[in-house]
């Protein structure tokens, strides 16, 4: 890695000589970093949501006793969970 300035001494910093890019050379490279090319993440598979299963009484003796009962907004939703 090579560290060069230009005429208006902006730092320039290449793997080619500075003599070669037509700069000065600008000292040694200080803390010098690795770079890797960037690679998107793998697209996790599609897995699929766990299914909670909820009880649903069945009478008003079990929605007594198991907690709230939920009476439905609509009258076919109420005739299709009968």
């Amino acid at each position: 890695m090579y560290k060069c300035l230009d005429d208006q001494r902006r730092i320039t910093y290449s793997n080619i000589t500075c003599e070669k890019q037509g700069l000065r050379d600008g000292g040694p490279v200080a803390d010098r970093t690795t770079s890797m090319p960037f690679t998107a993440p793998p697209k996790p598979a599609a897995a699929a949501l766990p299914t909670v299963k909820v009880p649903v009484p069945t009478n008003d003796t079990e929605a007594a006793g198991g907690g709230a009962r939920i009476k439905p907004a609509s009258p076919l939703i109420e005739k299709l969970a009968k």
